[in-house]
């Protein structure tokens, strides 16, 4: 029996409680596992408030930045707000009001093969949130299958707080959405010549172009191809491959009705949202621009509080 120190009260206070269900247990699965193709460990923030389990990640370098939020696809249980909404510790109030509780962490390797579901027993997944020490996981479909239940033991690790309000808040002029088959084969046919990509939208479309000693390449994407073309004038970035590869990495796992959106502005980072209706998840990937030599002697931009690149 665990002993109730000050510090496991004041743990136990602090962490948010409720559930996330998720219908669809098989495509939450598939995309736990496409993520923990490019994290080891991820930082999980419930929130009982707006219904949202976020996940908040930035390279060590500051030169990507990835926010996911999760929505249950039917109601959130929470249970003691009163004295959840008391708590001061570890409790961040945002702009509009909300209230999320402390940041856990936990091994992406270790929860996908926990969470590892077969597409053809349709089983929903519960994550539990409650437990100060563990992530408890239900997984079940009706009664021919019963109810599995697992947990997953949260590790010592701290991650940087990442505030995303300024970024949010930046009105990105030129917006394009771009189908799955159509940057699937972008990223096919690139990355021979070099490991920079030069994207550029304007009214007429997007392209992708790369220049190196070999020779050069460019796919032209036009406006009537795609699924939707809202630009304001020519913007153009260019952007390491190996960093643009995150967004490759879903590319398999998006259905009918899954989005991929691509923001551009000058002096910020390019912007990716892409949403996968099927789990109610959205991804909002930001990359910095890579400046070029002449430039810089230091290849590699930061994003500054603002969200802006850092010279």
């Amino acid at each position: 029996m665990m002993k109730h120190t000050i510090e496991t009260i004041e743990k136990e206070n602090t962490i948010s409680k409720g559930t996330v269900q998720i219908l669809d247990g098989y495509s939450f699965y598939k995309f736990i596992e496409a993520l923990s193709n490019i994290r080891d460990e991820i930082p999980l923030r419930f929130d009982p408030i707006n219904k949202v389990l976020n996940i908040s990640v930035m390279d060590s370098h500051r030169i990507c930045m990835m926010n996911i939020n999760i929505k249950e696809d039917t109601n959130i249980e929470v249970t003691d707000l009163k004295r959840f909404l008391k708590v001061k510790k570890n409790i961040n109030v945002k702009v509009d009001g909300s209230v999320t509780g402390e940041q856990v962490c936990i091994s992406l390797d270790d929860f996908r093969d926990i969470l590892k579901i077969k597409k053809e027993t349709q089983k929903n997944v519960k994550l539990i949130f409650g437990d100060p020490y563990k992530l408890e996981i239900e997984k079940r479909k009706d009664n021919d299958y019963g109810l599995i239940k697992k947990s997953l033991v949260y590790l010592d690790l701290e991650f940087e707080e990442i505030l995303l309000s300024s970024l949010e808040s930046v009105e990105y002029l030129n917006k394009i959405t771009i189908s799955k088959k159509l940057l699937s084969d972008m990223f096919y046919e690139s990355n021979k010549y070099s490991g920079i990509c030069e994207i550029k939208t304007d009214e007429k479309g997007i392209s992708f172009g790369e220049e190196g000693v070999i020779g050069g390449y460019e796919a032209i994407y036009p406006y009537d191809i795609l699924e939707s073309c809202d630009c304001d004038g020519s913007e153009d970035g260019m952007y390491a491959y190996h960093l643009l590869d995150v967004i490759k990495n879903f590319l398999d796992i998006m259905e009918k009705g899954d989005t991929i959106r691509i923001y551009q502005k000058t002096d910020y980072p390019l912007k990716v949202i892409i949403r996968f209706k099927r789990i109610n998840t959205t991804i909002t990937y930001y990359v910095a621009r890579r400046v070029l030599e002449e430039e810089s002697d230091d290849d590699k931009e930061e994003l500054d509080d603002n969200g802006k690149e850092v010279f």
